[in-house]
C-alpha cells in the first residue's frame, strides 16, 4: 500500500516536506536522498551553494538536475526555508547505499513514470526504500517498503487515501 494526499487542507501548500517529514516522524534523517526533476517556489542561496560544490550530476537544462544528500542536510533546509516543492522526486536509500548519480537511468520528471498510476502502483527506484514525488502543486504520492511508514503518513493526514484504490477509482472512470 502507498498513498496518496490530494485536495486536503491538513497541509498548507503542495508540498511542504517540513510536514511530510513529521508524518513519518522524522526518519528521514536515516536515509541519502537523491532529489530530481525539482520545481521550487524560491532557491534559498545557501541551496545553490551547496548544489555548487556538490552537484553529482547535470544533464541538459532546467528540471534535470539530479542532488544526493544526506537526510540531515535535506532536514536542515526544509526546516530553514519554508519551501515549496511544486514538482519533484525525492527518494531515500540506506545510508550504507553509495550512488553513481550520473549513471542511473531513470525518468528526471515526476510527470514521466507511469508505475505511480498503475493498479498496483511500483517505486521507480528499485533500492529505494522511500519515495516522496510532490506533483504540480497539486498532490503528494508517497510510497514506500516499510509499510508502518506509509501507515505513520496516513495517520498524520487523515486526508490520504491508498494509491491504489485511488488508482481503481481513476481507471473505472475512464
Amino acid at each position: 500500500m502507498n498513498a496518496i494526499l490530494i485536495n486536503s487542507r491538513q497541509i498548507p501548500f503542495f508540498t511542504d516536506l517540513k510536514l511530510v517529514f513529521e508524518s513519518i516522524s522524522n526518519i528521514q534523517t536515516e536515509y541519502n536522498w537523491l532529489l530530481t526533476g525539482l520545481e521550487l517556489n524560491w532557491i534559498p542561496d545557501d541551496l545553490l551553494e551547496y548544489v555548487e560544490q556538490n552537484l553529482a550530476f547535470e544533464e541538459n537544462g532546467y528540471g534535470n538536475t539530479k542532488l544526493w544528500m544526506t537526510g540531515e542536510q535535506l532536514t536542515r533546509l526544509v526546516h530553514r526555508y519554508e519551501i515549496q516543492f511544486i514538482w519533484g522526486m525525492l527518494m531515500g536509500f540506506e545510508k550504507s547505499e553509495a550512488a553513481d548519480v550520473g549513471a542511473l537511468a531513470m525518468q528526471s520528471y515526476s510527470n514521466a513514470y507511469e508505475g505511480w498510476w498503475q493498479l498496483e502502483s511500483t517505486m521507480q527506484h528499485p533500492k529505494a526504500k522511500i519515495e516522496v514525488i510532490c506533483w504540480d502543486s497539486t498532490l503528494t504520492l508517497f510510497l514506500s517498503k516499510d509499510q508502518t511508514v506509509v501507515q505513520s503518513f496516513k495517520a498524520y493526514f487523515k486526508d490520504a487515501r491508498d494509491l491504489d484504490e485511488y488508482n481503481f477509482e481513476a481507471s473505472n472512470r475512464v
